[in-house]
Formats: C-alpha cells, structure tokens, sequence
C-alpha cells in the first residue's frame, strides 16, 4: 500500500467511525424524544386517574346529598300536609259553634304546634343541604 492510498483508507475509515457515532447520537436524541413523549403520556394518565378519584368523590358526594334532598322533600310534604289540614279546619272552624269550635280550636293549636316544628326542621335540612 502506498502512503497515499494509506492516508486515504485512514480517512475513510475516521469518515466511517465518526459517521456512526453521529448516526448512535440521533438515536439517542430520538430514544429521547420518544421518552419525553411518554413522560407526557404518563403525566396526562395520572391526571385522567385523578379526575377520576375527584369524580367518585362527587358521586359520594351527591349521594350523600341525595339523602339530605330526600329528608327535606319528606319534611317540605308533610309541612304541606299539616297546612292543607289546617286550612280545612279553619274552613270547618269558621262554619261550626259551641262546643265543636273549641274542639276545632284545640286541634288546630295541636297542628299550629306541629307546623312550627316541621318549619324549624326544614330550615334546617336546608341549611344542611346549601
């Protein structure tokens, strides 16, 4: 082999080496890029995974509530109930005498009672449910 031809292979061969280092560092970079791209992937499925804690906690939540909604709405029917039944023994008061009106009179002060409390407890239940 002549100096020349040697000098040239030499070249070649560094050409060759260094070629492929360049071509090892786009892999890196690309094994990189993929990496940073899964990190992403990984970082939006462990949000998703805490939407979904957050979106049970609101079932519980609104199950809970649920049962405060069904007391107050048994509360606001019965508060209607006794008022309906008052207004019917108001009619039935202004209509009667003697002895039947005192009669009257005492239940609806037993109801008026009743439709105090029922008041108090639905502002309560509404408080708790607000």
């Amino acid at each position: 082999m002549k100096k020349s031809e040697f000098t040239s292979f030499i070249k070649e061969e560094i050409v060759n080496i260094l070629s492929e280092d360049n071509h090892d560092e786009k892999s890196i970079l690309d094994k990189a890029k993929a990496q940073a791209e899964l990190n992403k992937e990984l970082e939006k499925t462990k949000n998703l995974v805490g939407e979904e804690k957050d979106d049970k906690d609101a079932v519980k939540a609104a199950m809970k509530a649920r049962g405060k909604f069904k007391k107050l709405d048994l509360a606001v029917k019965s508060l209607d109930g006794v008022t309906k039944e008052m207004q019917k023994l108001a009619r039935d008061y202004a209509k009667a005498k003697g002895e039947e009106k005192e009669n009257l009179l005492s239940k609806l002060k037993s109801k008026t009672k009743i439709k105090n409390e029922l008041k108090d407890l639905v502002k309560k239940l509404e408080k708790n449910v607000v």
